[in-house]
């Protein structure tokens, strides 16, 4: 009998390198086309990144009576992590989760919480599980403080063993607040769970793809991990993702890039955070991708991030 992780080891090396992609109709025979499908197609073979070598298996003997907190930013951002959560509850672990915030940017909250609730009848998370914060959308990080304060009193109550919270990538300003809350508020509590993040999008990917990289970390930080997934968990996952059809600019390229085969295969990636994370120092080197891409409406710098998590924290 081999272990699931030894499993999944063999199943790569019979692989190889490769990984089941889908298909991509040849565009035109313009050069610069296909070098735009060719990089594509290597970005999806390689969801997580070259250093991707280990797995973190959620096994029933490893989660039975593990109580998990999962911390987003906003509805929708489970996407990326439904899988796990969807196992987690298979093998009887005790799944919390707490969203920041409603998403209600562009439009009224009630609408997007409507679609979360329908992912959450999916996922099969209990009500009694389930925290909406509704903190400001795309200004969390002059909410730090409120978000802080209501995630401690969680933790206080609840005392995971395990938080998984969106990564600290430069993506989105209210990923990577959501990302030192999960730091904050276990300090405050006294507490020290494992803590692991996961990717949404950075802007460290290849410039043909206008420097967009999804469902993978950027080249900095903590080695990753892949949680590998069975059928149920990823068909979970895509039912989740059907249940946020008002965000579909973002639901189609995370469908693309966690194809089925793809996730049976190496996963869904993960990281452990280091305890000495400091967040006033940028995520990865050069240019952030909401500095790049969300300037416009948002006007946050990583410097307002800076200032906003020198004034919140209590522990240095």
């Amino acid at each position: 009998m081999i272990s699931c992780c030894e499993g999944m080891r063999l199943q790569q090396a019979r692989m190889g390198p490769r990984v089941k992609t889908c298909a991509i109709a040849d565009v035109s025979s313009n050069k610069f086309k296909k070098r735009v499908r060719d990089q594509y197609r290597q970005t999806l073979r390689k969801p997580v990144n070259e250093r991707m070598s280990t797995f973190h298996c959620i096994t029933p003997e490893n989660t039975r009576d593990l109580r998990v907190l999962f911390i987003f930013a906003h509805p929708d951002d489970e996407v990326f992590v439904g899988g796990a959560m969807r196992m987690l509850l298979d093998y009887g672990a005790d799944v919390y989760g707490v969203w920041l915030t409603s998403g209600d940017f562009f439009g009224p909250g009630e609408k997007r919480e409507k679609e979360h609730s329908g992912a959450m009848e999916a996922l099969g998370l209990a009500r009694d599980h389930i925290r909406l914060l509704r903190l400001p959308d795309m200004r969390l990080i002059h909410s730090l403080e409120q978000g802080v304060s209501a995630v401690t009193q969680l933790i206080e109550r609840i005392h995971p063993d395990e938080i998984y919270v969106t990564a600290y990538e430069g993506g989105h300003p209210d990923h990577d607040s959501a990302n030192f809350v999960a730091y904050e508020s276990t300090r405050r509590a006294g507490v020290r769970p494992l803590i692991r993040e996961y990717p949404l999008y950075n802007g460290t990917g290849p410039i043909l793809l206008w420097r967009w990289r999804i469902n993978s970390f950027p080249p900095d930080g903590p080695e990753p991990e892949t949680i590998p997934l069975n059928k149920r968990a990823v068909d979970c996952k895509h039912r989740i993702m059907r249940n946020y059809p008002s965000q579909w600019l973002y639901m189609g390229p995370a469908r693309i890039t966690t194809l089925s085969g793809k996730m049976l295969s190496t996963g869904e990636p993960v990281r452990t955070c280091p305890w000495d994370r400091d967040h006033t120092q940028r995520p990865h080197t050069g240019k952030l991708n909401y500095e790049r891409w969300f300037n416009r409406f948002m006007k946050i710098s990583f410097k307002d991030f800076r200032r906003a998590v020198e004034h919140v924290t209590t522990y240095r």
